[in-house]
Protein backbone atom coordinates (compact mmCIF):
# COMPACT_ATOMS: atom_id res chain seq x y z
CA UNK A 1 0.00 0.00 0.00
CA UNK A 2 2.86 2.38 0.80
CA UNK A 3 4.40 1.86 -2.62
CA UNK A 4 1.08 2.70 -4.26
CA UNK A 5 0.80 5.93 -2.24
CA UNK A 6 4.36 6.88 -3.15
CA UNK A 7 3.74 6.18 -6.84
CA UNK A 8 0.57 8.27 -6.83
CA UNK A 9 2.37 11.27 -5.33
CA UNK A 10 5.34 10.84 -7.68
CA UNK A 11 2.96 10.67 -10.64
CA UNK A 12 1.11 13.78 -9.41
CA UNK A 13 4.38 15.72 -9.06
CA UNK A 14 5.58 14.54 -12.47
CA UNK A 15 2.25 15.48 -14.06
CA UNK A 16 2.34 18.95 -12.49
CA UNK A 17 5.84 19.49 -13.85
CA UNK A 18 4.73 18.48 -17.35
CA UNK A 19 1.69 20.76 -17.18
CA UNK A 20 3.83 23.67 -15.99
CA UNK A 21 6.34 23.23 -18.80
CA UNK A 22 3.60 22.93 -21.44
CA UNK A 23 2.03 26.15 -20.15
CA UNK A 24 5.48 27.78 -20.06
CA UNK A 25 6.07 26.95 -23.73
CA UNK A 26 2.67 28.38 -24.66
CA UNK A 27 3.48 31.59 -22.78
CA UNK A 28 0.60 31.28 -20.33
CA UNK A 29 2.71 30.71 -17.23
CA UNK A 30 6.11 31.78 -15.95
CA UNK A 31 8.44 29.71 -13.85
CA UNK A 32 7.95 32.21 -11.04
CA UNK A 33 4.24 31.44 -10.82
CA UNK A 34 4.89 27.70 -11.24
CA UNK A 35 7.43 27.80 -8.39
CA UNK A 36 5.03 29.65 -6.11
CA UNK A 37 2.27 27.15 -6.88
CA UNK A 38 4.61 24.22 -6.14
CA UNK A 39 5.73 25.81 -2.88
CA UNK A 40 2.09 26.29 -1.85
CA UNK A 41 1.25 22.68 -2.78
CA UNK A 42 4.21 21.25 -0.83
CA UNK A 43 2.56 21.26 2.64
CA UNK A 44 -0.61 19.72 1.21
CA UNK A 45 1.41 16.89 -0.39
CA UNK A 46 3.44 16.40 2.77
CA UNK A 47 0.56 16.27 5.22
CA UNK A 48 -1.69 14.24 2.95
CA UNK A 49 0.97 11.64 2.19
CA UNK A 50 1.97 11.42 5.86
CA UNK A 51 -1.65 10.86 6.81
CA UNK A 52 -2.15 8.21 4.15
CA UNK A 53 1.05 6.41 5.12
CA UNK A 54 0.03 6.49 8.79
CA UNK A 55 -3.50 5.34 8.01
CA UNK A 56 -2.26 2.43 5.91
CA UNK A 57 0.30 1.02 8.39
CA UNK A 58 -0.67 -2.18 10.19
CA UNK A 59 -0.46 -0.86 13.74
CA UNK A 60 2.67 -2.73 14.83
CA UNK A 61 4.64 0.45 15.44
CA UNK A 62 4.28 4.08 16.31
CA UNK A 63 3.97 5.19 12.68
CA UNK A 64 6.80 7.71 12.88
CA UNK A 65 8.16 6.43 9.58
CA UNK A 66 4.94 7.64 7.99
CA UNK A 67 5.63 11.13 9.30
CA UNK A 68 9.18 11.04 7.98
CA UNK A 69 7.98 9.85 4.57
CA UNK A 70 5.35 12.60 4.44
CA UNK A 71 7.93 15.21 5.40
CA UNK A 72 10.28 13.93 2.72
CA UNK A 73 7.60 14.14 0.03
CA UNK A 74 6.71 17.65 1.17
CA UNK A 75 10.35 18.73 1.14
CA UNK A 76 10.92 17.29 -2.33
CA UNK A 77 7.93 19.23 -3.62
CA UNK A 78 9.22 22.37 -1.89
CA UNK A 79 12.68 21.94 -3.44
CA UNK A 80 11.08 21.43 -6.85
CA UNK A 81 9.28 24.76 -6.50
CA UNK A 82 12.49 26.39 -5.27
CA UNK A 83 14.34 25.15 -8.34
CA UNK A 84 11.67 26.76 -10.53
CA UNK A 85 12.14 30.06 -8.68
CA UNK A 86 15.95 29.95 -8.97
CA UNK A 87 15.78 29.16 -12.69
CA UNK A 88 13.42 32.08 -13.27
CA UNK A 89 15.68 34.38 -11.24
CA UNK A 90 18.73 33.36 -13.29
CA UNK A 91 16.80 33.76 -16.56
CA UNK A 92 15.66 37.23 -15.52
CA UNK A 93 19.16 38.28 -14.52
CA UNK A 94 20.63 37.00 -17.79
CA UNK A 95 17.95 38.87 -19.75
CA UNK A 96 18.65 42.04 -17.77
CA UNK A 97 22.39 41.79 -18.37
CA UNK A 98 21.86 41.19 -22.12
CA UNK A 99 19.54 44.17 -22.52
CA UNK A 100 21.59 46.75 -20.62
CA UNK A 101 24.42 48.14 -22.72
CA UNK A 102 26.24 49.77 -19.80
CA UNK A 103 26.99 46.44 -18.08
CA UNK A 104 30.02 44.73 -19.56
CA UNK A 105 29.56 41.02 -19.89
Amino acid sequence: MAVLILLIFALALFTLNIIFFIQLKRGRLTLLVAGIIMILIAPVFGFLSGYLFFYSHNGNGTGEGAGFAGALIGLLTLVNGGVFLVIELLRSLAKLIKERPDIKG
